[in-house]
């Protein structure tokens, strides 16, 4: 007469199966901090970019140059340049953010009428 409960090999794949189920959950959520992270970086280089643009912008028509600067662990250059016409200027900023594996550059470009 045959007892109640698993076999050995039974239990064995169950636990086989489960074990891979985890190990691709484990692969999503790692993808999912990255996608995180590198969102919030974005969202960081971004602020800090639009902001200069808007510092620049200040004063009717920026004049011509370019400068770096820090903010936190973000590094930060800009520059601007009179358009071909003379009635506007260029101005980009460049913001370069550590990620886990060396350096992201994001760039921002706009043109600004005087």
């Amino acid at each position: 007469m045959r007892e109640a409960g698993f076999t050995i090999v039974e239990v064995v794949t169950a636990l086989l199966v489960l074990a891979v189920g985890l190990l691709g959950l484990m692969g999503t959520v790692a993808a999912a901090t990255r996608a995180v992270a590198q969102g919030h970086r974005l969202q960081q280089a971004g602020v800090v970019a639009w902001r200069q643009v808007e510092r620049l912008r200040g004063g009717a028509c920026a004049p011509p140059g370019n400068g770096t600067f820090q903010a936190g662990e973000l590094e930060v250059w800009w520059s601007v340049w009179s358009a071909a016409d003379g009635a506007a200027s260029r101005v980009q900023v460049v913001v370069r953010t550590p990620t886990g594996t060396g350096f992201r550059t994001y760039t921002l470009s706009s043109l600004m009428p005087c």
